[in-house]
């Protein structure tokens, strides 16, 4: 799978999606209490949420606050699939640590990759919903996971289960048939989850 920059936002309803809050659920624990600042994960342990910081990014967001499982120390396992984050991906373990300035720990670095690959999809503004939804149907199909921020903005989740590469071609494959952007969410810059200053 090579990496690849993906188009930028085309217009307001990609660029306003909600990238922190209470309205926002954990991926793996879709049942949780959207209204709280705390949740359970599928396996009963208390989720708590952790904010990245953000530089250089096309969208134009200086933070994104995920879901994660504290698993020991300043230690975080990630539970939400990110929006904008690069470097970042479901089930990474991270450190996180408080800062004065911040209502929530911090991510620092990634101290243990889960194995899972990240894409973004943006659709295509004259695309039909009813083409775009049918394409996030057949990434369903083949174990992918879709969390949505709203209807012009999506992560995928590709478990290690599923070829990336596999599914890089298929989401080739709907860019060229004119429904849908992409891009891969590998880091941009060493050590920082934003995007290059050739972004701004």
């Amino acid at each position: 799978m090579s990496g690849r920059r993906g188009a930028s936002c085309d217009g307001p309803s990609v660029c306003e999606a909600i990238a922190d809050g209470p309205h926002r659920l954990p991926y793996a624990a879709e049942m949780a209490d959207p209204a709280s600042s705390a949740s359970e994960s599928p396996s009963g342990g208390e989720l708590v949420k952790v904010v990245v910081s953000l530089d250089h990014h096309w969208a134009d967001v200086d933070a994104e606050v995920l879901w994660a499982l504290p698993v020991g120390g300043d230690r975080f396992r990630l539970q939400n699939v990110p929006f904008y984050a690069y470097g970042l991906n479901f089930d990474d373990v991270v450190v996180a640590k408080p800062h004065p300035d911040a209502e929530f720990p911090v991510v620092e670095r990634v101290a243990a990759t889960g194995g899972h690959a990240t894409f973004r999809v943006m659709p295509v503004e004259e695309v039909a919903l009813e083409r775009l939804l049918a394409a996030l149907e057949q990434l369903e199909s083949m174990g992918v996971g879709v969390e949505r921020a709203n209807a012009t903005l999506m992560a995928l989740d590709v478990p290690p289960s599923i070829d990336a590469d596999d599914v890089f071609d298929q989401l080739e494959a709907f860019e060229a048939d004119g429904i849908l952007a992409f891009e891969t969410c590998e880091e941009r810059v060493e050590g920082r989850f934003g995007g290059s200053p050739e972004d701004d």
